[in-house]
């Protein structure tokens, strides 16, 4: 974890002795600032302030400041546990820092003030960034899992920061009508699938969404007449990384009202396939969707409204390995959809088709960027290959 450190050299205070009035001499010592973090997500976190003093008797208070007008966001740990804003001490320590989330789309930073007993205060500001809110039409970067972008659907995306570096988690095309989100767009490789969080289970809102657009899903959905689950667009066992990522794949926006028979059986069976996939590749590009048919039939949420239940389901595969015999330049892609149903004995090799045929089917492009990267030709030639013949999706 890379440490930001700032050094001062201070003159101690003379120290008083209550019997007799008189003074030490006065001696040179030093004081380290160090920080396991130079910038914070939008998210709730946490780092740790160090000070290292090359003398157990030298003094120091830390202390934290905001903008003027600003709430406090943040607050140092006490020994006692407690939340202040100032904390004193001697010699060498680590204090912890918690910062709230930040609920805005605005950045904020704040300033945390070194003062020694003796000396001039050394300060350092760090900042947080905002929610991250849905974008404008024609503001999508250009990621390859991004698919092209629709007047019906509300693009929005998710981060999160791992040892000081931020990462992309996925994207929602969003549809207030239906309450789920038309697709959900992610990167997949090791990085991602490697890590102990486990499942967080921190069912909750999407902050980048309106909440009044979101269904309500702590306790799952209802249905008088089938089991509904809330079922995962982008898998939990997809982000394994680090807990963050992992509580973003339990946001409302992510579920969709799913029949259990479904989320148990083939659906399941295809997120492991996904992953192995994943491992094979340098990176896999997914997406994953729901459609909405005609005369739906409804599940109801915790405050009782009703959400659509899709009549289908798919996955789009885009994967990129840079040392490997199959595939186009390194580029192969395998589509796959399924009657949203309870059956079994449904094989992954009967609902597999070709990425042109999928977005044939859903009427929009799934791997509009490819394009720039490779070509017109190759391109076309990768859209339209059909998984069964190509041996590294095992169909």
């Amino acid at each position: 974890m890379k440490l930001f450190k700032l050094s001062i050299f201070l003159l101690t205070a003379a120290l008083l002795l209550s019997s007799c009035e008189k003074q030490q001499p006065q001696t040179e010592g030093s004081v380290e600032f160090t920080m396991t973090k130079n910038s914070l997500a939008a998210t709730a976190s946490s780092f740790w302030i160090g000070v290292q003093a090359s003398e157990e008797s030298l003094g120091w208070t830390l202390c934290l400041s905001f903008a003027e007008g600003e709430e406090a966001w943040a607050s140092l740990k006490a020994s006692d546990g407690s939340a202040v804003q100032s904390l004193s001490g001697k010699g060498n320590t680590n204090v912890l820092c918690n910062c709230e989330a930040n609920a805005s789309e605005a950045s904020r930073s704040m300033t945390i003030l070194l003062t020694p007993t003796s000396g001039e205060a050394v300060s350092y500001s760090i900042s947080q960034q905002g929610v991250q809110k849905p974008q404008p039409a024609g503001t999508m970067p250009g990621w390859m899992e991004l698919p092209e972008k629709s007047s019906s659907c509300e693009f929005a995306s998710h981060s999160f920061e791992k040892s000081g570096v931020l990462y992309r988690n996925y994207s929602i095309g969003w549809s207030a009508r239906d309450h789920l989100a038309c697709w959900v767009a992610y990167p997949l490789n090791k990085f991602y699938t490697n890590g102990s969080s486990g499942r967080t289970e921190t069912w909750s809102y999407d902050p980048g969404i309106s909440t009044s657009e979101q269904p309500c899903l702590y306790r799952g959905f209802s249905c008088s007449s089938e089991r509904i689950d809330r079922g995962h667009q982008m898998p939990s066992a997809d982000r394994m990384c680090c807990t963050t990522a992992n509580n973003q794949t339990f946001y409302f926006t992510n579920m969709t009202p799913q029949r259990n028979g479904f989320n148990t059986g083939i659906w399941v069976t295809l997120e492991g396939k996904v992953r192995s996939y994943a491992s094979n590749s340098d990176t896999l590009y997914v997406v994953t969707g729901a459609v909405v048919g005609d005369n739906p039939k409804y599940a109801y949420d915790n405050l009782g409204t009703a959400c659509p239940i899709p009549s289908y389901y798919f996955k789009a595969l885009l994967s990129y390995k840079s040392n490997t015999s199959s595939g186009h330049g390194g580029w192969q892609a395998a589509g796959f959809r399924f009657n949203h149903d309870n059956y079994s004995g449904v094989t992954l090799r009967g609902s597999s088709l070709s990425i042109r045929e999928l977005e044939s089917f859903l009427g929009y492009d799934l791997f509009p960027n490819l394009k720039a990267k490779v070509g017109d030709s190759l391109y076309d030639t990768i859209e339209r290959e059909t998984p069964t013949n190509n041996s590294f999706w095992g169909l």
